[in-house]
């Protein structure tokens, strides 16, 4: 017969798992914004080179491009939009599921409101 203790965690236990699991968010926040900037960047050789972009339009490129970004970031449904306008194009990208982009979307602003708070956002001094 196998005796099966279950130990409550320590507060040193739960920081280590708390700082792991930080430390793996980080990671793949990198890794991501790493294969954005990558996609972005062969977008613009892309458009350069085939269609004759130059650096104007290029630069209005992706400041249009950050803007839409933060735009589905804060209202995801946009995706319901963007997939719509794709589909009249012909072009053949899988449908976003919506409740799954609402989800992901709060995660973010929770995030964000986590680390404004952390690190003095409701300092009044």
């Amino acid at each position: 017969m196998k005796a099966h203790v279950k130990m409550p965690m320590t507060n040193e236990m739960q920081d280590l798992v708390d700082r792991v699991i930080e430390r793996a968010e980080e990671q793949v926040n990198a890794e991501q914004k790493r294969a954005i900037s990558r996609v972005l960047k062969l977008s613009c050789l892309i458009l350069n080179e085939e269609f004759g972009f130059g650096a104007v339009r290029l630069n209005r490129y992706i400041t249009e491009m950050t803007e839409r970004i933060q735009k589905a970031v804060n209202t995801p449904e946009q995706w319901y939009f963007v997939d719509e306008k794709l589909e009249t194009l012909g072009l053949p990208f899988p449908k976003e599921d919506i409740s799954e982009r609402e989800d992901h979307s709060r995660e973010l602003m929770h995030e964000k409101g986590r680390k404004f708070r952390e690190y003095g956002g409701n300092n009044n001094g």
